[in-house]
């Protein structure tokens, strides 16, 4: 049951954006925009004070960025109240190409190419050599994202790998959550401009809704500088049958996300061409086995970090 567990929030965690941190919004907010908006909607908080300008994508085909991606996760749990110390995971990361495949009137197509995945050099034990397995089954999958000029996503599908295992689907529902892409507001904007977007999702068969809040702090050119918060709400819900172990039960009664970060969005593929980020989760769960009922408590502090690298 533990070992379920750990890959249940560690899945929850992973599909969060790469930012959480609510801007000026809490979980105790998440229950009245969920009433005020819908999902993928976008709505402009503040115009920002200055020169504005129309931000749009301006993809020209075969434009290419290749990005690594690298993730740190500390995990603590307690089962029963009873502490169980604390997980710090390998570190992993994704080479991820993002190339623009071509471009028309109604917007554009990005091809996102997972080159390469695994954990850092210096990674070693048993768990790392369980990570770099699984995350290497992730090595040639395609994720194709058509998306208009203001970044709305007309269409998306992820294909993996020949020979790829049941495993490797979550993995690639991660992955989407990876190369999700920034919308961008309708009318112009200065600096300083703020906007919000809904987005509903779901991890491993749980129901959760982002709501991301985007900061222009600069732009230069087609490159926008952006502080990103945004908050991952996980309503009270059941857990899904097939993440829990054999005659086990269990229900999400408390869950709070929050990552804080900053970002470089390149307008001309779409990618976030470096991120720093650090989100922290806190899940309760109560557990039902064998006649028995028990709390388990989980703590994880995440980082994210990404950068172009030579492809």
């Amino acid at each position: 049951m533990h070992r379920h567990l750990i890959a249940l929030f560690a899945s929850c965690a992973l599909a969060a954006p790469l930012f959480a941190g609510p801007h000026d919004i809490t979980n105790a907010d998440a229950p009245g925009l969920l009433e005020t908006m819908q999902d993928k909607q976008v709505v402009l908080l503040d115009a920002g004070k200055g020169d504005a300008r129309e931000l749009r994508y301006a993809a020209v085909e075969d434009n290419s960025v290749t990005v690594k991606l690298v993730q740190n996760m500390t995990m603590k749990q307690s089962m029963g109240g009873q502490p169980m110390g604390a997980n710090t995971l390998p570190a992993s990361f994704y080479r991820n190409e993002y190339r623009v495949s071509k471009t028309n009137d109604e917007g554009f197509t990005v091809v996102v190419t997972v080159e390469d995945a695994g954990v850092t050099e210096g990674e070693q034990g048993p768990m790392a050599d369980m990570m770099a397995q699984s995350l290497k089954t992730m090595v040639g999958t395609v994720t194709t994202i058509t998306m208009d000029d203001l970044g709305r996503v007309l269409s998306a599908d992820t294909k993996l790998p020949a020979g790829a295992d049941a495993q490797a689907q979550g993995q690639a529902d991660q992955m989407a959550s990876l190369t999700s892409t920034v919308p961008l507001p309708e009318k112009p904007v200065a600096p300083g401009a703020v906007w919000r977007q809904r987005l509903d999702r779901s991890a491993n068969g749980l129901a959760m809704h982002m709501f991301n809040t985007y900061t222009l702090n600069k732009i230069d050119g087609d490159t926008l500088y952006l502080t990103i918060d945004a908050l991952q709400y996980i309503p009270v819900q059941d857990l899904p049958g097939d993440q829990l172990p054999p005659g086990a039960s269990g229900k999400v009664t408390k869950a709070d996300s929050v990552v804080s970060g900053t970002a470089t969005l390149d307008l001309a593929t779409s990618a976030l061409i470096v991120v720093d980020s650090k989100m922290t989760m806190t899940m309760t769960v109560n557990m039902n086995m064998q006649g028995q009922s028990m709390s388990v408590d989980q703590d994880i502090d995440m980082t994210m970090t990404a950068e172009p690298v030579d492809g």
